[in-house]
């Protein structure tokens, strides 16, 4: 059996606990695995800001953000990154705003553009994080002031001047995002992913396992070195082609069957139950 080598563990719904956290038990893990020579990367579809934040007391060795489209190193340098050309990114928004359908462009410093309102945030961020208590009521009222921090319009950040890695577009109608994937205008060769709430759009030639593969290039870690952890649809790819794909004990039933064995919940500390699993095969 090949030794693991580098885990490559997404954030939300994985890493983050429901109440948006890493909890001390992931934490302990992760430093357990460093100390054994294992690179623990983040992927992640969330902003290079975003994604720093919820960080930063945990080390890491790499950061892959916006579904693949930007490489990081721990302190936060960006090492490589793909975007959209301004041509793919005009057809982008003229598309989406035809569609009548909220959507917020990420740039490739960590900055989140859209023409939307923050109360239509809220209604998305409620709808997607549904929080029943009031931990969790505090915690989605602390992101939404740290997110508003990146937020800014296209005025400020121009399309012809400004380098864009991802769209983000939601709507409560599940079938009407369908419909709007199903209606991609053909000058557009872009690589797509839903969650039945949401689409993510990144150029065509990304996803997470991709630079996964290149942070595994740079550390001379072979195909059979990679294992992966994750929750949700844009993980699905890194699961599958990964030597070793986990899913989380909260991600779908579909999910679980493309991975190779599933954990425990991100309530249940999955992580650190996955990494432990791991360390144990390679025999550390």
């Amino acid at each position: 059996m090949s030794t693991v080598q580098l885990v490559a563990i997404d954030l939300d719904g994985t890493l983050l606990n429901p109440y948006g956290t890493v909890s001390e038990e992931n934490k302990k893990a992760i430093t357990k695995a460093r100390n054994t020579g294992m690179r623990i990367v983040i992927a992640t579809g969330r902003s290079v800001h975003s994604a720093l934040r919820k960080l930063e007391h945990c080390e890491i060795d790499g950061l892959v953000t916006c579904n693949g489209t930007v490489w990081l190193d721990p302190q936060g340098k960006v090492i490589k990154e793909y975007c959209f050309t301004n041509k793919e990114m005009l057809i982008l928004s003229n598309w989406l705003k035809k569609e009548r359908i909220f959507f917020e462009a990420f740039t490739n410093d960590g900055y989140v553009v859209t023409n939307n309102s923050v109360k239509r945030y809220w209604s998305y961020f409620h709808m997607a994080h549904p929080y029943q208590s009031l931990k969790h009521i505090f915690a989605f009222m602390g992101e939404m002031r740290q997110f508003q921090q990146q937020w800014f319009s296209f005025k400020r950040y121009p399309i012809d001047t400004t380098k864009y890695v991802k769209v983000f577009a939601w709507d409560k109608d599940a079938d009407k995002l369908k419909r709007i994937r199903e209606r991609v205008p053909k000058e557009l060769d872009v690589h797509i992913t839903d969650s039945g709430q949401n689409i993510e759009i990144i150029p065509k030639s990304c996803s997470k396992y991709r630079m996964i593969h290149h942070l595994a290039e740079s550390w001379e870690i072979p195909d059979t070195g990679i294992a992966a952890i994750g929750d949700s649809n844009n993980d699905r790819e890194m699961l599958i082609d990964s030597h070793i794909g986990i899913a989380m004990g909260n991600a779908s039933d579909e999910l679980k069957a493309l991975s190779n064995w599933t954990t425990k919940t991100n309530a249940e500390d999955g992580v650190a139950y996955a990494i432990e699993c791991l360390l144990k095969e390679n025999k550390v």
